[in-house]
């Protein structure tokens, strides 16, 4: 008769559970599943702390998608083993994803945040309007409450979050910046004394994403001529906006994050369909002002046909293309390039990263 089986040592389980690819969060669930041992371990919360310190930053588990058709606006495309139980949402479009959450917006300026994973909806209030009654236009970022303060944003996926929307008011000529806590639901004015360039961003297929560098998160402006453009910069700490300029023709261009941390711009190739280059916004060695842009390095896509750029995965640092046969993603890092899907209609594309709960 076969001796009973006996409990592997916690930390063997342990090691063994480390070893789980975070981009597979199916065999983390079967894992918690395996017996009363595994589960134990997986609901600790000290391993899955452990286990996030040690594979990094958060893995892409999926992209969401916008559409130029109400049947594929808002669309959840997973890349991992990870599946959105609703993965569209017609009746909205994606206007940011950061650390674990979607933002997302009705054609009112009307804000909700969205967990894919627990599939949980924030509806925010609506923001106030200019004292003057005329609309706000302008965009909006979704990001941890402590962005600003030093957080990794390894364990705070389901913690406190702010929502930064930046317009501008024509008729009373400057920035406005208004800033949503979840800690007590409600949106703060923080009025800026610089008026931005003439912008018109809120067109459906022209939604741009931010990026968050250090204490600052950075937005596009598109001008009224569609061919110029205008990087407006938010402090989170000291509140100032300020504005930079793009590099040369920023036509097909968007915001990225280069590999040591400075502000990026990645934007096609001047007369090609399918070249890509890639500039850094460098710092001068004397002082805290910038030299401008300088171009790092040149990508040719694979492919003849004529490509678009539509996004940027910063932790991962994946570039994302569409062409008429779908939407393509490009790893930065090995040049390698998957398919993601093969839908055209799409125009956007925000990944959505994020460590999956071990149950």
């Amino acid at each position: 008769m076969a001796a009973p089986a006996t409990e592997l040592p916690d930390v063997l389980v342990e090691d063994v559970l480390f070893r789980i690819p975070t981009d597979d969060p199916t065999t983390l669930v079967r894992a918690a599943l395996v017996c009363k041992q595994w589960r134990r371990l997986t609901s600790d919360p000290g391993l899955r702390r452990r286990y996030r310190e040690l594979h990094g930053a958060p893995p892409m588990l999926g992209v969401l998608c916008n559409g130029i058709y109400v049947t594929c606006k808002a669309r959840f495309v997973s890349t991992s083993s990870f599946r959105s139980r609703r993965a569209i949402k017609s009746d909205r479009h994606v206007v940011d994803a950061r650390h674990g959450r979607v933002l997302l917006q009705y054609r009112n300026i009307t804000f909700a945040v969205w967990d894919p994973i627990k599939d949980e909806t924030w509806e925010l209030p609506e923001i106030p309007f200019v004292d003057d009654g005329s609309p706000l236009r302008g965009c909006a970022a979704v990001l941890c409450a402590a962005a600003a303060g030093g957080c990794d944003h390894l364990h705070c996926q389901r913690g406190p979050f702010r929502v930064v929307f930046v317009a501008d008011s024509a008729r009373k000529g400057r920035t406005l910046v208004y800033i949503y806590s979840s800690e007590d639901g409600v949106w703060r004015n923080h009025k800026s004394s610089k008026q931005l360039r003439a912008s018109t961003l809120f067109r459906d297929h022209d939604l741009v994403c931010s990026e968050l560098i250090g204490n600052a998160v950075h937005f596009m402006f598109k001008d009224d001529t569609w061919k110029g453009a205008t990087i407006i910069k938010y402090d989170l700490v000291t509140r100032v906006t300020s504005e930079i300029p793009t590099p040369p023709k920023p036509s097909n261009g968007l915001l990225m994050t280069t590999e040591d941390g400075n502000l990026g711009f990645a934007s096609r190739w001047e007369g090609s369909n399918n070249k890509v280059i890639l500039w850094s916004r460098q710092q001068a060695a004397t002082s805290n002002a910038y030299d401008g842009w300088v171009p790092i390095r040149v990508i040719q896509l694979p492919t003849v046909l004529p490509a678009n750029l539509v996004g940027f995965a910063t932790g991962v640092r994946i570039l994302f293309f569409t062409t008429r046969n779908g939407v393509y993603a490009m790893d930065l890092k090995s040049s390698k390039t998957k398919t993601i899907c093969m839908n055209n209609g799409f125009y956007r594309v925000f990944p959505y990263t994020s460590f999956y709960p071990f149950y």
